[in-house]
């Protein structure tokens, strides 16, 4: 299947996302949406373990992972990220608390090329958003619902 925004850009890998969120909670649910709507090869983990987390990135050559703000606290202060290939990662999509300036900020400096976008679930806003263009779609949940249908058609 081709990814939604395919533009025949020969450097850019597919997409590969990894969900190690709930998919009960609103966050990882559409965002799971997100990316089957967008074309994107899906990895899911049965129970989270950050060392399991992590042997998914380098095996599957994850591109992009929604995460909340702890997870991105891990990545930074964790020893076992040094001994995994996660360099494939493109892009985390932060949601369900907000994320700290600190936080950020020491994320990007251990990992400058991985960009980090704060999505806001609050009160249901979605962010659909793709990272390979740069394009960011803010819809409301009944908005999602007819986008969803239309595509199904």
């Amino acid at each position: 299947m081709k990814h939604a925004y395919d533009d025949g850009i020969e450097d850019e890998p597919h997409p590969v996302s990894l969900f190690p969120l709930p998919l009960f909670h609103v966050f990882g649910f559409f965002m799971m949406v997100r990316a089957l709507a967008m074309g994107e090869t899906l990895v899911l983990m049965q129970r989270f373990d950050f060392e399991g987390m992590l042997r998914a990135v380098e095996k599957y050559r994850i591109t992009y992972m929604p995460v909340s703000p702890p997870l991105i606290t891990a990545f930074t202060k964790s020893e076992l990220v040094k001994r995994y290939d996660i360099s494939s990662i493109r892009l985390l999509g932060s949601g369900g608390a907000p994320l700290g300036k600190e936080v950020a900020e020491s994320f990007k400096a251990k990992f400058p090329s991985v960009e980090i976008v704060q999505v806001s679930t609050y009160n249901h806003p979605l962010l659909f958003f793709n990272y390979y263009h740069y394009c960011y779609y803010y819809c409301c949940l009944q908005s999602v619902i007819v986008y969803l249908i239309f595509l199904l058609r």
